[in-house]
Parts: structure tokens; C-alpha cells; sequence
């Protein structure tokens, strides 16, 4: 039989994150065995988003722009060092997750950078100018 407590635990990080993918302003959908907590920055010159991976290497996260759309993928890989016989206690979430963003028609994709920095994967997606109304003559007929 499993520890009350460790019932209890899981109960409410399983709360917490519900409460945090319905939370209002929320502009990523998330999929996936676990979601990182994502911090965005809406710049004038640029869109940042900072991203909580620990213990991912690099080569496991894709970041990915799809038109207007940024899409963040992962994978967090149990430990291989320890037998899983000697499993006590599980509390850091493991599996993959997928985080999806719209972004503004302001972005320009040709000026996306990502990198990855204390478990913290930052990704900044650069702005175009934006373009400049004019006026159109009306011609008569």
C-alpha cells in the first residue's frame, strides 16, 4: 500500500497544475506528461520566453516556429544510474511535454534564437518594423 502522504503530494501538484494551465492570460495550450512553467515578455523589439527544463539536455528540447505559432517540445528521461527496485520517493515529473504559443503577425521569422542556460531555455523571437499606413488614391471611373 502507497503512503497517504505521498497520495496527498501528487493530489495537489496535479491541482496546481490544472489551476495553472486555466489560470486567465495562460496563452500557451500544453500536452504532454508534465509542463514546464514558462515565464513570455512581450518587448517592443522582441518576444521572450523562459522556460524551467532542469535536468534536460539540449539535444532533448525542440523549439519550433509554425507560422505564427511557437511550439516548445521536450523530454525529461528518468534516472539510468539508480535500479528502479531502489525507487523511494518520485516527486520530479518525468516524460515529455509540449508547450504551444500564438504570437503577434509582428514577429519576424527569421530573427528566432534559443538557447539553453542553468535549465532554463530561453527563446527570443525578434519583431519586424511595423509597416508604415498609406494612403490609397481612389480612382474615378
Amino acid at each position: 500500500m502507497s503512503d497517504p502522504l505521498d497520495l496527498k503530494t501528487r493530489i495537489i501538484e496535479l491541482l496546481d497544475e490544472l489551476i495553472a494551465r486555466s489560470e486567465p492570460g495562460q496563452t500557451g495550450g500544453s500536452s504532454g506528461d508534465w509542463s514546464p512553467r514558462v515565464d513570455m515578455y512581450d518587448l517592443p523589439d522582441r518576444i521572450v520566453l523562459r522556460a524551467d527544463v532542469p535536468g534536460i539536455p539540449a539535444g532533448d528540447l525542440e523549439v519550433r516556429l509554425e507560422g505564427r505559432e511557437l511550439v516548445l517540445r521536450g523530454l525529461r528521461r528518468p534516472p539510468e544510474d539508480v535500479p528502479a527496485e531502489y525507487l523511494c520517493r518520485l516527486e520530479r515529473p518525468f516524460g515529455s511535454f509540449v508547450r504551444r504559443y500564438q504570437l503577434p503577425d509582428t514577429v519576424d521569422p527569421e530573427k528566432v534564437r534559443a538557447s539553453c542556460r542553468l535549465g532554463v531555455l530561453e527563446v527570443e523571437v525578434g519583431k519586424r518594423e511595423p509597416s508604415e499606413a498609406r494612403r490609397i488614391s481612389v480612382e474615378a471611373s
